[in-house]
This record gives structure tokens, sequence and C-alpha cells, in this order.
């Protein structure tokens, strides 16, 4: 929330979204590339490519955990 509080300060919605979607244009493209990469039968392009999706998974789980904590959070104030 830090980073995302300073953005808002500094630019804006708008560059809050626009650095989210850098954020997710940069995880695809790391991921296609070492697909791709990985087809060639490269073992450091196969681990790179397994730690990339690795990684996309995990933060992908931690975002719904956030988001679930803040539906609950919000749940209980209006209460």
């Amino acid at each position: 929330m830090p980073v995302s509080a300073r953005l808002l300060e500094q630019g804006g919605i708008e560059l809050l979204w626009s650095t989210k979607l850098l954020l997710v244009a940069a995880a695809g493209t790391a991921l296609l590339l070492t697909a791709r990469w990985s087809r060639r039968q490269h073992r450091a392009s196969q681990v790179t490519f397994w730690f990339c999706l690795v990684t996309v998974q995990a933060a992908t789980l931690g975002l719904v955990f956030v988001s679930l904590t803040n539906v609950a959070l919000l749940g209980s104030l209006i209460r």
C-alpha cells in the first residue's frame, strides 16, 4: 500500500494504473520469452520459465488473499 499511495500522490490514478499495466506487461513478456526459449531445450531457459511461472502464480495467489481479506474487512465495517 505505501507504493500505491506514493504513486497516487505523485501522478494520480493514471500513474497507478499505468504502473500496474507495465508490471503485467513485463511479467507476460518474461513468460512468453522464456516459454519460447524453453522449447529449444535450453536448461537455463526451462529453469527461468519455471521460476517466472511460479512467481506469477504466487503473486496471483497473494493478490487473491489480499482481496479476500479486504472484502472481509469491508464486511465487518458495514455491520
